[in-house]
């Protein structure tokens, strides 16, 4: 089902699909572990500052109220995380690389120091945005990096204006030292979309954007910053989704906002989230989203087929799937299920991880897509993940239709949650 189209929920609804990363947990592919979907079992390495990080904090921002930050989560996170490194990018689970990815990203720049962090920055900066800089499961580097800005835990409509100044003075400090740089353009224009998302949330706390025009406004105010600098920031992909994310959430016109993913696509084709956020878009503001996203779809594989072949076909009806239209057979969904399993073997070949391959089963399950839940399954490792599985009831009613064919759709459990790739 759409959307409403006029509604405060849609700005909420539009901006935190389109910004987050999902953060729930996931289970890397562990060829050699026969393990649970519980977290990692090997002791966590404590890094060297994290005990100084709450006292940088009080110094760094003496305004602010501290006990139930997001600031303060976060250097609490830090004192017990890993490291993201490919040294121990095997044994981590999907979200634990994801996790130490964005905190040491944030880290960088809430505990601020100029003649190192910035260059520590762009060092990941740069990394993360070669396209082959991906977690194990796929997923863009930089997509996460930028994640740990977005999204309700970030809780940033409640700072003081103390506080966002000095975010302020960091981005210009940012760009003075690297003016070619499309990060802090990226960074800045990522506060305040997640400042407009907590705006909405209502019940915690007076928001600093009290009402539907503080919110508008503020939009308008992040898409004339992309566009007064999109000679440099649109060199990063992340400047498309931020555009066409606050496009979809001002209810612009949805051959406009085809227009900027075009243009976005054309530069980056294999870059998935500039498709996700098409299909967010048309699935918030047009009725016949179904066939848009038919579209969508093959116009990816089309133009990324170069370099990632028939993986993006999967990927985007996941999002679909997930977020749009529902993990059933009814969703109204023109899903070409023979295209729709070479994709998710090409994904499953490329990634070979258990966050992949468990979701796959799933989304084939739920589709009454037999043969191809049977396929996945047999590729699980260890016992089900419950961080992909809404339940192990769920788990027990598709491996049911890999040894007795389908069962009864009345026996089938409701689903309670799903993820985004």
């Amino acid at each position: 089902m759409p959307f409403s189209q006029s509604s405060r929920s849609v700005l909420l609804i539009l901006l935190f699909a389109v910004f987050a990363v999902s953060p729930a947990p996931v289970f890397a592919d562990e060829n050699s572990r026969q393990s649970n979907h519980l977290m990692p079992d090997f002791a966590p390495r404590q890094s060297k500052s994290a005990t100084r990080e709450l006292t940088d904090l009080e110094i760094r921002f003496p305004g602010e109220n501290l006990n139930n930050s997001p600031l303060v989560d976060l250097a609490r996170r830090r004192a017990a995380a890993l490291p993201y490194s490919d040294q121990v990018a095997v044994m981590q689970s999907e979200t634990a690389i994801r996790r130490a990815i964005r905190d040491d990203f944030r880290s960088l720049l809430l505990h601020h120091n100029p003649s190192l962090n910035f260059k520590k920055l762009e060092e990941h900066y740069t990394a993360f945005r070669l396209n082959t800089a991906r977690t194990p499961s796929g997923v863009s580097k930089s997509v996460v990096a930028f994640s740990g800005f977005m999204g309700r835990n970030t809780d940033w409509a409640h700072l003081t204006d103390a506080t966002w100044a000095t975010f302020k003075a960091d981005v210009s400090e940012w760009i003075a030292r690297y003016p070619q740089s499309p990060a802090p353009h990226i960074y800045w224009a990522t506060l305040l979309s997640s400042q407009a998302i907590e705006a909405t949330n209502i019940g915690r706390g007076p928001p600093i954007l009290p009402n539907e025009d503080a919110i508008k406004a503020r939009l308008l105010e992040v898409a004339a910053y992309l566009e007064k600098n999109k000679a440099v920031a649109s060199q990063d992909p992340l400047w498309y989704t931020r555009k066409i994310a606050i496009m979809t959430a001002l209810n612009e016109p949805i051959e406009e906002i085809l227009e900027v993913v075009d243009e976005g696509s054309a530069r980056e084709p294999s870059f998935a989230e500039t498709y996700f956020a098409a299909v967010r878009a048309v699935g918030s503001l047009t009725r016949n989203y179904p066939a848009y996203i038919d579209s969508i779809a093959n116009l990816a594989v089309k133009r990324s087929f170069a370099t990632d072949g028939n993986q993006l076909y999967a990927r985007i009806y996941w999002v679909a799937l997930t977020e749009i239209a529902g993990l059933n057979p009814d969703n109204g969904l023109k899903i070409d299920w023979k295209k729709m399993g070479a994709s998710m073997r090409e994904v499953a070949k490329a990634y070979p991880v258990q966050w992949n391959i468990q979701h796959f089963a799933m989304f084939a399950c739920l589709s009454g897509q037999t043969a191809l839940t049977s396929e996945f399954m047999l590729l699980m490792r260890g016992r089900p993940d419950l961080t992909i599985w809404p339940s192990i009831e769920m788990h027990d009613y598709c491996k049911g239709q890999t040894t007795s064919g389908p069962v009864s759709p009345g026996k089938r459990p409701s689903l309670l949650k799903a993820s985004a790739p």
